[in-house]
């Protein structure tokens, strides 16, 4: 599904997951109830290309390389 599909004004989900399978499958799913879902493979790369203000909810693996998703 491509960012025009979603519903205007839905609620962004952030997933941060590094293992792809899991991160393509939350996505797909999400997608599927119309949220706009943007995924990442760590919390670097969320931090170096998120942003935060625009998060109405993540979704955080807790066994995370470097920075877990507790942290």
């Amino acid at each position: 599904m491509n960012q025009r599909q979603v519903a205007d004004g839905a609620p962004r989900v952030v997933v941060i997951e590094d293992d792809q399978g899991v991160r393509d499958s939350l996505v797909s799913l999400l997608r599927s109830m119309k949220f706009n879902v943007s995924a990442f493979s760590s919390t670097a790369e969320f931090s170096s290309k998120g942003h935060l203000a625009s998060v109405g909810c993540m979704i955080l693996d807790v066994r995370l390389p470097g920075q877990s998703g507790v942290e």
